[in-house]
């Protein structure tokens, strides 16, 4: 079983990475154009504990108008620096699906299997930029050593 501790040893420069393919991204960083100006940009994503993980993972993003500001692994008990706008929670096989079969995550939004929290309007709004979003964390090595590595899908 996979704890935090694992994790943070998988991540190694995940989150430096990861916020470097966002800003790398023209599709991203159209598809977000206007996202957290005038409000927030902050993201929570959750894959929830299941069988191969023990703890949740939550992966904190601090995004502003098709750009990447930041990105933190959190520690179980750890909160997010800032509230989040947003907060995408799904146990880990529905963010294997996502991860497989690139479908949009407003699709698993809408029928229930991916949950939020957070202003509806904004996730349908930038339903493109979280398209680009996932697939950009689909190719990561965090998520491939995650997923791929580690057996989980």
């Amino acid at each position: 079983m996979l704890k935090y501790e694992g994790l943070l040893k998988l991540s190694g420069n995940f989150t430096k990475e990861f916020c470097k393919t966002i800003n790398n991204s023209l599709e991203y960083n159209q598809a977000a154009k206007g996202w957290g100006v005038g409000f927030e940009g902050f993201l929570l994503w959750v894959l929830g504990a299941s069988g191969e993980i023990k703890d949740d993972i939550r992966i904190y993003l601090d995004l502003k108008d098709g750009k990447c500001l930041g990105i933190k692994l959190l520690a179980p008990n750890e909160d997010p620096p800032r509230n989040s706008i947003l907060i995408l929670r799904a146990p880990l096989n529905i963010w294997k699906e996502m991860r497989t079969k690139r479908i949009n995550p407003t699709q698993f939004i809408m029928s229930g299997r991916l949950k939020f929290e957070g202003n509806v309007g904004i996730i349908i709004r930038y339903s493109k930029a979280a398209t680009e979003l996932g697939k950009l964390a689909g190719w990561q090595t965090f998520f491939k050593k995650l997923f791929i590595e580690y057996d989980l899908g």
